[in-house]
């Protein structure tokens, strides 16, 4: 807590505050706009002012259908400093398509009409997801504090961990934390993607030596940090039962809520990181960096970056532009934001062939792949139009081929209209594959009445499915549609 006021009482005065984006000509010559600009790896929209009431609609998931309700709080405080989101979600099952086709006759798949969705609340930890954010500042503020599970989370410049996301099974609700504190002399951020197990965590601290000796403003830029990102029950090779008849493998061994039971170790990635801000006036600000990084028992990689923010300011408008480039070089037995939005995915299944039915885990696969050092791009860019519309977009390219990827992401922040779609693409081969290495999120929510709106939601999860594969097992894609109305009122 002491922490906390502290660089709390360092934001009143620190350059690197961020206040909230406006058009006003007299607020956008007073600060310069650094912060993240899209919520890449968001899952859900959040009301823009506070808003007490009850969602009611409809849950599509592949061919079963639920009536939700939930009743939900979104409360603003502090300027807006200050957000707090609580929600109850029930889903109720009317209609099961499965279950009329395995039981051949339509009329059987009410059978289960009313019952709440069982994977919802069947472990103690998915009541959890009655939290859905605690949040104080933005990223890159002088103090920032997030408790919740809709956002994703990168540590540093993202070079162990880079849009992280938690929530990507659909039957499994995750409650992370975030801590940052940024001061002109010294720094933190620290994270760990599930407050009730506590196993995947990162931190990072960094020092500006500079600040405490001169006033030269590139001096006092420099800072020299040290990260350290680690799951400490990471999958290593999944448990299986006997191999019976011709099959590649024995079926995977899940506990009673699905989740693959597998072998552990320690995944620790250290890194140490320099950075200087190398130019900065009214509309650019540049950041160059280097990264070293080593995964311990595997590789190590390399990075040089720059990172590039600029705010152009009109008369009734303000543009943001950020942009980020990177040089890589990294071991084949290492690979960079090795914590991505894929990571709770592939922990236990590194899909290079989705016919595999011994997909083996991300750590084996990093660990035994060639031995060739490689050598890669990372591209990324993001563009705001404030109060009309932001899109953004990253690539990953690297000289073997096997490390693509691609994001891309939109958003249109209205008064009366959010609209938001984001696409992650792993291991990227052709655009819009769509296949189990893709995430894609988007959202809709349109005000009609101050105490009406209207919702819209598409996700594309996973979920584990025994019957894979004649009963092996593995994960399978999940597509989720939802509508519904919230009846409630802003305060």
């Amino acid at each position: 807590m002491i922490v906390s006021l502290l660089f709390a009482l360092a934001a009143q005065t620190s350059t690197s505050t961020h206040a909230a984006i406006s058009t006003s000509t007299s607020a956008n010559a007073a600060v310069f706009i650094k912060g993240e600009l899209a919520n890449a790896g968001s899952i859900r929209l959040i009301p823009k002012q506070s808003f007490i009431g009850v969602r009611l609609g409809a849950l599509l998931q592949e061919t079963t259908l639920f009536a939700t309700i939930a009743p939900k709080a979104d409360l603003r405080f502090l300027d807006d400093q200050l957000r707090i989101g609580i929600e109850l979600p029930l889903n109720l099952e009317v209609y099961s398509g499965e279950s009329a086709a395995n039981e051949g006759e339509a009329k059987q798949g009410f059978d289960n009409f009313g019952r709440l969705r069982k994977q919802d609340y069947d472990d103690a930890r998915d009541y959890m997801k009655i939290l859905r954010y605690v949040t104080y500042g933005k990223k890159e503020d002088a103090f920032y504090f997030n408790l919740g599970q809709l956002h994703a989370t990168t540590i540093g410049h993202g070079q162990s961990m880079r849009r992280y996301a938690a929530n990507i099974d659909v039957n499994s609700t995750k409650v992370g934390a975030e801590v940052d504190g940024y001061s002109d002399y010294f720094g933190f951020e620290l994270a760990v993607s599930d407050v009730t197990r506590g196993n995947l965590f990162g931190g990072l601290f960094f020092v500006k030596p500079g600040a405490f000796v001169t006033d030269s403003e590139l001096l006092r830029s420099i800072s020299i940090g040290a990260s350290w990102t680690s799951d400490q029950k990471a999958p290593y090779v999944l448990r299986r039962g006997d191999i019976v008849g011709d099959a590649a493998a024995g079926p995977v061994i899940v506990d009673e809520f699905d989740v693959p039971q597998a072998n552990t170790r320690a995944v620790n990635i250290y890194g140490a990181d320099a950075e200087v801000k190398v130019y900065r006036d009214d509309t650019t600000d540049l950041k160059t960096y280097a990264d070293f990084s080593k995964l311990v028992n595997g590789g190590n990689g390399f990075t040089l970056g720059m990172l590039g923010r600029f705010n152009f300011r009109g008369d009734n408008s303000l543009q943001l532009l950020r942009t980020r480039v990177e040089l890589r070089t990294y071991d084949a037995k290492f690979q960079p934001s090795y914590f991505d939005i894929l990571y709770e995915l592939q922990k236990y299944q590194f899909i290079s062939d989705e016919n595999d039915p011994a997909s083996t885990t991300k750590l084996d696969y990093i660990l035994n792949r060639g031995d060739e050092r490689r050598f890669g791009l990372y591209l990324e860019a993001s563009y705001s139009l404030v109060e009309w519309f932001i899109v953004a977009a990253a690539i990953e390219l690297s000289s073997e081929g096997d490390d693509k990827n691609l994001m891309l992401h939109a958003e249109i922040p209205w008064e009366f209209l959010d609209l938001f779609a984001t696409y992650h693409q792993r291991s990227l081969d052709k655009l819009f594959s769509f296949d189990i290495n893709d995430v894609f999120f988007a959202g809709a929510r349109i005000q009609l009445f101050p105490f009406l709106f209207v919702n819209g939601r598409i996700q594309k999860n996973f979920e584990w499915d025994r019957g894979k594969f004649l009963g092996l097992g593995g994960y399978v894609e999940q597509l989720s549609y939802q509508v519904d109305v919230e009846i409630g009122f802003e305060i």
